[in-house]
């Protein structure tokens, strides 16, 4: 009698057991679909935020217009989000620069740079009051920056230009915060 209970628990196991392996064949299927569409999910493409654009295509959609600083070399426009437009250029020292403008309602650092900044101190673009921020590389190889962030309230734009190379010593930077900005862009209001 025991052996007979044996074999009927064994075979009660081993019927639980291929039911079991129906069930996960049953559903392979399905997994099969889902990670179809997830793989399919994971391969559709993000849009990337920055757009190539020229002086006319950000004059058309954002509405502003950057001044090319003099010797101003390999100079390329972006616009950001759709929000920012922004000038990229090296100087005859090979200095790279980034200039953005933005229609915000507030102040706020639309630079892209975020650094332990080594010195501020206040300053003036046009009618404007500015922050000059600068960053001095402590590590051989390593570039320094400087950015002046300043705001036109009437019209409600911020302006960023920032500088990145490894000696910064004896740029001004506000020469050529100055030649990139032209005032009164924009809605006023």
């Amino acid at each position: 009698m025991k052996k007979m209970l044996s074999l009927l628990a064994a075979a009660a196991l081993l019927t639980l057991c291929l039911a079991g392996c129906g069930t996960t064949e049953t559903t392979e299927p399905e997994t099969e679909d889902t990670t179809e569409t997830t793989e399919t999910t994971g391969e559709t493409e993000v849009t990337n935020p920055v757009e190539e654009s020229t002086p006319e295509g950000i004059m058309e959609t954002l509405g502003f217009e950057f001044g090319v600083p003099e010797g101003a070399q390999e100079v390329s426009y972006n616009i950001i989000d759709g929000e920012v437009a922004e000038m990229n250029f090296r100087d005859e020292a090979g200095t790279a620069f980034t200039a953005r403008i933005q229609d915000t309602p507030a102040e706020k650092d639309i630079s892209g740079m975020y650094y332990a900044w080594t010195a501020t101190e206040q300053s003036k673009i046009g009618y404007c009051s500015a922050e000059f921020r600068s960053y001095v590389a402590e590590v051989e190889g390593e570039n320094s920056v400087q950015v002046i962030l300043w705001y036109d309230t009437a019209p409600g734009i911020m302006y960023s230009i920032s500088a990145e190379g490894p000696d910064l010593n004896g740029l001004d930077l506000t020469s050529y915060a100055q030649q990139v900005y032209i005032p009164t862009q924009g809605d006023v209001g």
